[in-house]
């Protein structure tokens, strides 16, 4: 019995150092990431990054852009000022069960231009650049943006919400090139922005709490 008794406390002791370990990194990064959140876009932000809509530029009606999407089962339909560097109508399909929450928040939009009605093709590097330029434009930037190239998924994106939009196209501007923006290659619209602050403080905060490291390797099942 001495034996197994010894085992026993061994087990216990050190698997109990184990765990609080993890206890420990989850409240610190968790203290962290009450004052640096993971990096996204909120509305408010993309409202006020938006250009203003000039009405004399919206010539197809919703219901025309409706019927030219090809969409049968609309969820939502809604128009956006920055598309590419024009104004569009971006749609969304409601198909699929109500179960599948995460192919449903995914969903890949059919976008219609506002002035033409014509089917915009998926966003190239020159439609993401042309795209960022006008949101940076909006904080009055005018120093130059920097293509970083299509990403599939980085530390930043792995939001499942971003999986409709993949790949992404990276884009770097603002100060000194310091603010990341992350567009769309269905849409050509930006999906998500990340600042330097933010990039710099979640490796102390999201990227541990959530136990990112362990993304895309061999414990990616358990994960």
């Amino acid at each position: 019995l001495l034996p197994s008794r010894r085992w026993l406390y061994l087990t216990h002791r050190w698997l109990g150092i184990v765990l609080c370990l993890f206890f420990a990194m989850w409240f610190v990064s968790g203290v962290v990431m009450m004052y640096v959140g993971y990096p996204k876009l909120t509305p408010d932000e993309a409202l006020a990054h938006s250009p203003p809509i000039v009405a004399e530029t919206i010539r197809v009606t919703p219901a025309q852009a409706a019927r030219l999407s090809g969409v049968t089962a609309i969820k939502d339909i809604r128009l956006a000022a920055n598309v590419g560097g024009f104004t569009a109508y971006l749609i969304t399909s409601d198909a699929g069960p109500a179960s599948d929450k995460r192919r449903r928040s995914a969903a890949a939009a059919v976008v219609v231009n506002a002035t033409t009605g014509e089917i915009v093709p998926r966003a190239d590097a020159a439609a993401a650049t042309l795209a960022a330029q006008r949101y940076f434009a909006q904080e009055g930037s005018v120093a130059p943006v920097t293509y970083r190239g299509g990403i599939g998924e980085d530390a930043y994106t792995h939001s499942r919400a971003l999986d409709g939009h993949r790949p992404l196209h990276l884009v770097a501007g603002g100060e000194g090139g310091a603010t990341w923006l992350y567009l769309s290659a269905t849409t050509g619209e930006v999906v998500r922005d990340a600042t330097a602050t933010e990039r710099l403080w979640n490796f102390a905060g999201a990227w541990i709490h959530w136990l990112y490291p362990f993304r895309d390797t061999v414990f990616e099942p358990y994960w």
